[in-house]
């Protein structure tokens, strides 16, 4: 029922440019954006963009869907919408302007079951815990021939107090 939590996760492997706001923020973001451009079209590298204009880089490898939220802002969802070897648009946060290059990719394959036995033998466990107990409970009482008395039982719930 549940096949996707016994995949792959999903990875990015990344390169985050940084650079500090200057005396003329509006100009910065725009020289990225042209940057971006060129590096898309693959007229430039980022390591020749950025020893031009200023910032640094900073290589984060390989990061799963779930990591990605430790970076700036807007960075998740703008990384999900690339494609590997592609760029998000320049974002800024606080007073940090970014664009990170998404260098590739890996998208969530189906592992083997070998991999996941024992995982999905917890995850069922946690499931039906509660039912599996109830009726290894009544199996028990069944097998020594355990009886309830109702009508006993009424009759001491209603007791004298």
């Amino acid at each position: 029922d549940n096949e996707h939590h016994y995949q792959s996760p999903l990875q990015f492997q990344l390169r985050h440019w940084t650079q500090p706001f200057g005396s003329d923020p509006p100009a910065q973001l725009a020289a990225m954006e042209r940057a971006r451009t060129a590096l898309t079209a693959g007229e430039r590298e980022l390591d020749e963009v950025v020893a031009e204009l200023g910032g640094e880089i900073q290589e984060l490898g390989w990061r799963e869907l779930s990591n990605l939220s430790e970076l700036p802002g807007k960075a998740q969802s703008l990384i999900l919408q690339c494609e590997p070897g592609g760029y998000t648009v320049p974002f800024q946060q606080a007073e940090i302007l970014h664009l990170i290059e998404v260098t590739e990719r890996r998208e969530p394959t189906r592992l083997d079951y070998d991999e996941v036995a024992e995982q999905v033998r917890e995850d069922y466990m946690t499931r039906f815990a509660q039912s599996l107990t109830r009726e290894v409970i009544e199996d028990r009482l069944t097998d020594a021939e355990f009886q309830f008395f109702e009508a006993r039982t009424h009759s001491l719930l209603e007791g004298p107090w």
